[in-house]
């Protein structure tokens, strides 16, 4: 399975790649922690992962560069953001009308979230099908995250354990589920807790319920004002002529779960029996 992953990587990073040009125009893109798709990498020096990847590859399509600001805490970043002048944009955001007065979201989405509940390998559930199964649940969850629309039209069945400042956010969640003290951490995305309790070797202590209702899409966006609204058209412009497809980014996050394991994981859930199978026709472009 490895050397198809490798192979399909391979495809997205070898076409069309431009020569890197030292005078090239530097965007300024804001990113948080969230492994596997961006985090600082202390062995490289420098942030690494899926998201990061992907973005680098399209904006050395746009013939720019990318100066990295960051890992800052979510809020901080949104913050920044909204005041659209540090800095351009950020590679990962999800969608809500309270975003699209500040960010400017491209035609086409990267990634297909699956919104899901993590909840103690113990839990009764297998599977989440309606508010019935969760009623009471407190859910832990970070300050100024987006809910799914699934809690969002349940909110008044649910209590909540805001997480908004710390270095170690996604571990503080997980201790806090298995000692008990919530009932579930809520995320948009199937990999990030699952990639951290891997690397905190508490794969089995914990499980995954996707929750009833559609994908997320997530796009790379920037900042509302001319110079957003230009890089969002070049940005466009470069992801159709970067040959990236749907598939690549589960293989780069694959590769991500790869590299905590001293051999490639098959004891664990892995990314690719988990993630939203995206429609061949069009496969990247939005319909949300």
């Amino acid at each position: 399975m490895k050397k198809i992953v490798l192979y399909s990587v391979l495809i997205f990073f070898s076409s069309g790649l431009p020569v890197r040009n030292s005078r090239a125009e530097i965007i300024r893109i804001a990113y948080f922690e969230v492994a596997p798709h961006m985090y600082y990498s202390k062995e490289e020096g420098r942030p690494r992962g899926a998201t990061i990847a992907y973005f680098e590859k399209v904006v050395e399509e746009m013939g720019k560069r990318v100066e990295w600001v960051g890992p800052l805490p979510f809020s901080r970043m949104v913050s920044l953001l909204k005041e659209g002048k540090e800095v351009d944009g950020t590679p990962l955001m999800s969608k809500t009308s309270e975003r699209r007065q500040f960010l400017y979201y491209p035609q086409y989405f990267y990634y297909l979230a699956r919104p899901n509940f993590v909840v103690r390998k113990n839990n009764p559930l297998n599977a989440v099908h309606s508010i019935e199964d969760v009623k009471g649940f407190v859910i832990s969850q970070f300050n100024k995250a987006a809910n799914s629309r699934f809690v969002t039209e349940h909110l008044p069945y649910f209590r909540f354990d805001k997480l908004s400042t710390g270095d170690k956010l996604f571990e503080q969640q997980l201790k806090k589920l298995i000692l008990g003290r919530v009932d579930a951490i809520h995320t948009l995305d199937e990999y990030t807790i699952l990639f951290e309790a891997e690397r905190l070797k508490l794969e089995g202590e914990v499980k995954l319920l996707v929750l009833p209702e559609s994908p997320w899409p997530f796009y790379s966006v920037f900042v509302r004002n001319e110079r957003g609204k230009r890089l969002t058209k070049e940005f466009d412009a470069a992801f159709e002529k970067s040959g990236y497809r749907p598939g690549h980014y589960r293989d780069m996050v694959q590769l991500e779960f790869d590299r905590i394991s001293k051999k490639e994981i098959t004891g664990a859930p892995s990314p690719r029996n988990r993630i939203y199978r995206h429609p061949k026709s069009g496969g990247s472009r939005s319909s949300h």
